[in-house]
């Protein structure tokens, strides 16, 4: 958020507005130089890919052990949920959805 805004500011620097309004906006020439808006966006835009480059190392340390976590997670669900349609289906019982129907 804050890279898209100090960078929104850098580029309203230079851009320059005529008084002419059948004419586009065009961008300064004499202005070559960084301005303060440019490096606070150019700090951004590294802190924002610092952060990325050390989320895809940190996703790739634990998504072998998430993954088997999910998976068992997804046998255990499973397995409750069977044994519940069993127990209604020995004792004739409706589930709630069915009851609306």
């Amino acid at each position: 958020m804050l890279f898209l805004i100090s960078f929104g500011v850098s580029i309203a620097v230079h851009v320059e507005l005529e008084a002419d309004s059948s004419t586009t906006p065009s961008i300064r020439e004499e202005n070559n130089i960084l301005t303060y808006p440019d490096m606070v966006a150019a700090f951004f835009f590294l802190l924002l890919v610092v952060f990325d480059i050390h989320a895809s190392r940190r996703y790739s340390m634990y998504s072998d052990e998430l993954l088997t976590q999910w998976k068992d997670d997804k046998i255990r669900f499973m397995k409750i949920y069977s044994e519940e349609m069993e127990r209604r289906a020995k004792t004739g019982n409706k589930s709630k959805s069915a009851k609306k129907k």
